[in-house]
């Protein structure tokens, strides 16, 4: 379910104050009209897990449904409690013998939890409501590096066109910095020589300073990991910056409305593994592949052992992919998608072929009519490299750790 994991927080109540004074007289009730916890529901294997937290207080309730157990609440009262689940319903009852019963239904959404409040001793129905707690995003507070661009020279061109100093103003590649403070963001932009901040909430508009003399009207619209800046110049058009943002990369996307132009300038930035070197940590049937090779006993295990050192590297359109032994280094370069000849030992000469696909690298070497696909998935700092071949019907993988 969505919302399994999710944090919630109070977000507003209805008759809860009369609900706790008819059920709480006398037994702290002023502390439970103050007591607006967080909630999380888990499952683990066929038993749920609800937590209920505020500040420092933290209350972990285990159940599985129609079973009944013992429960102390906050205030020290005892009761005898049993859910059960229907859907995304979790209704609790809580039995106070003497003093009497009271009933919590937790309807649960990705976006929200209304939980519904009865008791023998309230003839009403009184409401809390709940909404997700924000996540803080795995990329608030990294810092991007400029990588590399395609078709900017024309993006700075055009803008030259309307600003003489645009062009040198384009050579700008500042590493890029976004954080969260409540509902306002923090984009930074840093450079040897200078830091400059944008404070902005998301569908408002301000004032931005582009250069002395030069002022325009910006919004940045969030929404999700995308973050679409505009900067309106009036009569000379808008330009957008489109900012996706993942956990290692931050791809920013230009383009400018007008009459005369009207273009996609994209910018990736560095992927975190890039010139990391890689080390062999695990292994599954890599030698039963090397012997699907059919190679000479003394080759066989010479390859068995092979446990390079990898490397990849980015520049401009080609890659560089170097493995190191203690006899030396191999390097390889390469463009995506482009076949050919490869050496792979002394006189023994193979076609090959790597594809780029985001942080996956496959690799396909063909001799003979018999091929071998290396596919290389990437994270900042794993590798795992599964290996297959048209010859074995086995699948060898190896993990390599940064």
């Amino acid at each position: 379910m969505a919302y399994f994991g999710k944090e919630y927080k109070f977000e507003k109540e209805e008759k809860f104050d009369e609900f706790i004074k008819a059920v709480a007289s006398g037994d702290g009730a002023g502390a439970f009209l103050d007591f607006k916890p967080n909630y999380k529901m888990e499952k683990k294997g066929d038993e749920y897990v609800m937590t209920i937290s505020e500040g420092s207080f933290k209350k972990e309730v285990a159940f599985k449904p129609g079973v009944p157990f013992d429960e102390t609440m906050k205030n020290g009262l005892k009761c005898t409690s049993v859910f059960t689940v229907d859907g995304d319903t979790f209704t609790q009852v809580q039995d106070y013998g003497s003093k009497g019963k009271v009933t919590m239904k937790r309807e649960f959404s990705p976006d929200q939890l209304k939980i519904s409040l009865q008791s023998s001793n309230y003839d009403g129905v009184a409401y809390r409501y709940y909404v997700p707690t924000p996540t803080k995003m795995a990329y608030f507070g990294k810092e991007f590096s400029f990588e590399r661009e395609e078709n900017f020279d024309a993006f700075a061109d055009f803008i030259g066109a309307f600003d003489a100093n645009a062009k040198g103003f384009m050579q700008y590649k500042p590493n890029q910095i976004l954080e969260k403070n409540g509902d306002s963001y923090k984009l930074i932009f840093k450079t040897p020589a200078l830091n400059h901040e944008v404070v902005f909430k998301s569908g408002v508009p301000y004032s931005d300073v582009i250069r002395e003399g030069l002022t325009a009207e910006s919004t940045i619209t969030v929404d999700g990991d995308t973050f679409t800046q505009v900067q309106d110049y009036g009569p000379l058009g808008s330009i957008t910056f489109k900012r996706e943002y993942s956990a290692d990369q931050l791809k920013v996307v230009r383009s400018i409305t007008s009459s005369i132009f009207n273009n996609f300038h994209k910018l990736p930035f560095k992927m975190a593994y890039f010139g990391k070197e890689f080390k062999v940590v695990s292994e599954e049937k890599y030698t039963d592949f090397i012997k699907a090779l059919e190679l000479p006993e003394e080759m066989t295990a010479k390859f068995s052992a092979y446990k390079p050192v990898s490397k990849i590297e980015k520049d401009g359109d080609s890659y560089k992919f170097t493995n190191t032994t203690p006899e030396g280094s191999k390097v390889t370069t390469f463009k995506s998608g482009v076949e050919f000849e490869d050496e792979i030992r002394p006189g023994v000469k193979v076609n090959c072929k790597y594809t780029v696909d985001g942080d996956t690298v496959t690799q396909e070497i063909s001799q003979g009519g018999k091929t071998v696909t290396f596919k290389r998935e990437y994270s900042a700092n794993d590798l795992t490299t599964t290996i297959t071949a048209n010859f074995w019907d086995g699948t060898a993988v190896r993990h390599y750790k940064a």
